[in-house]
C-alpha cells in the first residue's frame, strides 16, 4: 500500500478547509442531493463528499456507506487531491498503490474508485466528490464530465457557506460597532461639546493660559475619540476580513505615555495616580500599533472605571526570552468569579457600573481579547472583590 504524499502547500490547504467551517457539521440536503445524483449517473452503490483533514478523511455526505471518516493514510481521496483532473482507479487489485489497502481487502471492498477534486477558487483542493464500486469498471466521457460538474457544484455550496458566514460576521460586527460608537464614544463627544461650549461662552473672560488649557483639553479628548474610532475600525476589519493588521516594533514607554495622555481628563477627574513599572532596557514589542494602543486604552479605562477616587493604577511591562508581558493593576472594587466569567468568558461583552456611576458597552473587552488572541498572546485576569484587579497579557517576540 502506498499512502499519498503530503501536498507542498498543505498548510495553506488546511487553513482554507478550516475557513469553510464545514468539518464535523451535520447532514445538509444540498450536499446529499449532489452525492445521490453522482451515484445515479455513475451507477455506483457508493458516492461520497470527502474532505481531507490533517490525519483523516471526513465525509460531509455519503451514499451507501455507514462510516463517517477513515484514516488519511488509507484514503483514495488523499491521492485524488494531488491530481488536476478526475482520478480513476479501474481495478484496485491491479494497482500497486491500493491492492493491499485495508479498504480494498476488507469492507467496503473497494475495486473501483473515481474522484474529482474539490478545488476552491483560490486553487486549494479540499477533498473530492467520489464514486466507488465493489466491482472493477470504467466511466464513460459523459459520466466523467457529469462528475466534474457535480464537483463544481459542491464547491459552489462551500462558497455559499463561506459568504453566508462572512455576511453574518459582518452584520454582527456592524451591530457591535453601532453599540460601541453610541456608548463608548459618547463620553468623549460630550467632553468635546462641553469644552467647546465653555470656550464659546467664556472666551472674553478667559485668560490666555485658560484658552490654551481648554484648547489642549479639546485636543486630548479629540485624540482619544479618534484613537477609539481607529481601534474599533481596525478591529472590525480584522474580524470581517480575517486579515491581521500589519505589526511593527513598538516603544512601550512611549505608548504608555500616550495612553495616559489620551485618558488625562478621566484620570484627573477621579484623582487617580498612574504609575509606570517598565523593565530597564525593555526591548520593543511587536504588534499592531493602533490595536495595542486601543487595547491599553481599554484596559486603563476599565481600571479607572472601577478604581476609587485618589487610588493608584500601575502599568507594568516586562519581558522574558520569548515574550513581553503587560499588566494593568488597580486596587479598586475587584470582581467575583461570576462577574469575571461574564466579562472575559465565552461571549464576553458584559460591563458593570463604575465607582462613579460610569457605564459602557463592554465590547471594548472583546477588542482586547481578539487583539491578544490574534497576536498569539495570552490574557490572564487575577481579581478579588474589594481588593482590586490585575489584567495581564503577553505578546510573543519576533523569532
Amino acid at each position: 500500500m502506498q499512502s499519498a504524499p503530503i501536498p507542498s502547500h498543505e498548510a495553506t490547504r488546511l487553513k482554507a478547509l478550516l475557513d469553510y467551517k464545514i468539518l464535523d457539521t451535520g447532514p445538509e440536503n444540498a450536499y446529499d442531493d449532489l452525492t445521490r445524483i453522482a451515484s445515479e449517473i455513475c451507477r455506483t452503490p457508493i458516492a461520497l463528499v470527502s474532505l481531507i483533514d490533517t490525519d483523516r478523511q471526513w465525509f460531509k455526505s455519503r451514499v451507501g456507506l455507514d462510516a463517517t471518516e477513515t484514516p488519511r493514510d488509507l484514503a483514495f481521496c488523499a491521492h485524488a487531491i494531488l491530481e488536476p483532473e478526475v482520478f480513476i482507479v479501474p481495478d484496485t487489485l491491479k494497482d500497486e498503490r491500493f491492492h493491499d489497502n485495508p479498504l480494498v481487502t476488507e469492507a467496503p471492498s473497494i475495486r473501483f474508485y473515481a474522484g474529482t477534486p474539490l478545488v476552491t477558487p483560490r486553487g486549494d483542493a479540499l477533498g473530492t466528490l467520489c464514486v466507488i464500486d465493489a466491482e472493477p469498471r470504467e466511466l464513460d466521457e459523459g459520466q466523467i464530465r457529469a462528475l466534474q460538474a457535480l464537483g463544481r457544484q459542491v464547491v459552489s455550496q462551500l462558497e455559499l457557506r463561506l459568504h453566508a458566514d462572512r455576511l453574518e460576521r459582518s452584520n454582527r460586527m456592524r451591530d457591535r460597532l453601532l453599540v460601541m460608537l453610541s456608548h463608548d464614544l459618547k463620553s468623549s463627544f460630550h467632553a468635546l461639546i462641553g469644552y467647546g461650549k465653555a470656550l464659546e461662552k467664556r472666551i472674553d473672560r478667559f485668560s490666555k493660559e485658560e484658552i490654551v488649557e481648554t484648547a489642549q483639553r479639546l485636543q486630548t479628548v479629540g485624540g482619544r475619540a479618534h484613537q477609539q474610532l481607529m481601534g474599533m475600525l481596525e478591529w472590525a476589519r480584522e474580524q470581517v476580513e480575517e486579515q491581521k493588521s500589519a505589526p511593527e516594533l513598538l516603544k512601550v514607554q512611549e505608548l504608555f505615555n500616550e495612553t495616559v495622555t489620551l485618558l488625562h481628563d478621566a484620570i484627573e477627574q477621579k484623582s487617580v495616580t498612574v504609575e509606570f513599572e517598565v523593565d530597564d532596557g525593555l526591548s520593543p514589542a511587536w504588534a499592531s500599533r493602533c490595536l495595542f494602543l486601543s487595547c491599553m486604552q481599554n484596559l486603563l479605562s476599565n481600571a479607572l472605571k472601577f478604581s476609587h477616587a485618589n487610588g493608584t493604577i500601575i502599568l507594568r511591562a516586562s519581558e522574558s526570552e520569548h515574550e513581553h508581558r503587560f499588566s494593568v493593576i488597580d486596587s479598586g472594587i475587584g470582581m467575583s468569579e461570576q462577574v469575571k466569567a461574564k466579562v472575559f468568558g465565552d461571549g464576553g461583552g458584559h460591563s458593570g457600573v463604575g465607582t462613579a456611576g460610569e457605564t459602557g458597552s463592554g465590547l471594548g473587552t472583546l477588542l482586547v481579547i481578539d487583539f491578544i488572541s490574534s497576536s498569539g498572546g495570552e490574557l490572564t485576569v487575577d481579581s478579588e472583590e474589594g481588593k482590586g484587579t490585575t489584567i495581564s497579557f503577553t505578546l510573543p517576540k519576533i523569532r
